[in-house]
């Protein structure tokens, strides 16, 4: 049996498992109970954390909702003939339809916005940090919303 620093025997037979980082989808991401790194050196890492905050999953939803309510603006607007949709990938999948549009706009915002949420705690080369993107996004999806209501309002 090893000796630990003090000279007691050492009880610990597996490796530290804090030298490695946390898987982010596992079995004790359902139930685990990390929000965030306790230890000071830990939070300045990038790092997984178990469960999330009230606050970022609302923000998540919150930009989810808006998406789907641009989306929905974008499709009144291109109606009326004030807008066309500015984005060539969108634009395909609404000369599909407005169901596959509104469906593909969706589901893209709901994977970007969970891959966001499980890389909150991470910096994007040093840039922007997860949570920061993740208000920016909203904040941008607010811009948009009140553009657009403008424009629905001048016409």
């Amino acid at each position: 049996m090893a000796l630990a620093e003090n000279g007691s025997p050492e009880r610990r037979e597996n490796k530290d498992r804090r030298n490695e980082p946390t898987v982010p989808f596992t079995k004790s991401s359902l139930k685990g109970s990390r929000r965030y790194e306790r230890r000071k050196l830990d939070r300045q890492k990038n790092h997984f954390v178990d469960r999330y905050g009230w606050r970022a999953v609302f923000l998540i939803f919150m930009i989810i909702n808006l998406s789907t309510l641009d989306a929905f603006l974008t499709l009144t607007l291109i109606d009326m003939g004030i807008v066309r949709e500015g984005n060539p990938v969108m634009a395909y999948f609404l000369s599909l339809g407005m169901v596959p549009f509104v469906i593909i706009k969706y589901f893209i915002t709901v994977i970007c916005s969970l891959t966001i949420l499980v890389l909150k705690n991470h910096s994007f080369r040093g840039l922007i940090s997860g949570k920061r993107f993740i208000v920016l996004s909203l904040v941008i999806y607010l811009l948009i919303i009140m553009y657009e209501v403008l424009l629905l309002a001048l016409n």
